[in-house]
């Protein structure tokens, strides 16, 4: 009777071990899912706010197409931010998802290799911006350095 339930408790104590490990293997397997499944709906969403942003921005734009030539000088200068914007959006989409395979691959090296790519895609997208707002930046002066000139060149003409 003893050796029949010692039998019993050690077949139980096998199943429990090979079970265990495959449920927990099963749990990680659903978890990695549900993460790329939301990442996906967050690139989705992204994309989608994207889309409409520039859609706003070609909007405005056009408007701009419309009004007197100075106006269309300003439309062009500005109309380089989304386009900037939308670039870094997927870049750092594309980055998340890339650190999101390291991770779920175990590779510490390659995830602190992205992350590491990530750092420096952000501080190149920042300069890139900080080159955008420059540009913005002596477009209005030369516009200001034009308007001086010319109310110079209308105040001598009017003395």
């Amino acid at each position: 009777m003893c050796s029949i339930a010692a039998e019993v408790f050690a077949e139980t104590k096998k199943f429990i071990k090979n079970q265990i490990p495959a449920a927990a293997g099963e749990l990680v397997q659903q978890q990695q899912l549900q993460q790329q499944q939301q990442q996906q709906q967050q690139q989705q969403q992204q994309q989608q706010q994207q889309q409409q942003q520039q859609e706003r921005w070609e909007k405005k734009r056009g408007m701009r197409r419309n009004c007197s030539k100075k106006n269309a000088a300003d439309g062009f200068v500005e109309s380089k931010i989304p386009s900037t914007a939308a670039a870094a959006a997927a870049a750092a989409a594309a980055a998340a998802a890339a650190a999101t395979a390291a991770a779920a691959a175990g590779s510490h090296v390659a995830g602190r290799s992205v992350v590491l790519f990530v750092f420096v895609l952000g501080l190149f997208l920042m300069l890139l911006k900080l080159y955008d707002s420059f540009a913005s930046f002596v477009a209005a002066a030369a516009k200001a350095a034009t308007l001086c000139t010319a109310a110079a060149a209308t105040r001598g003409r009017l003395l």
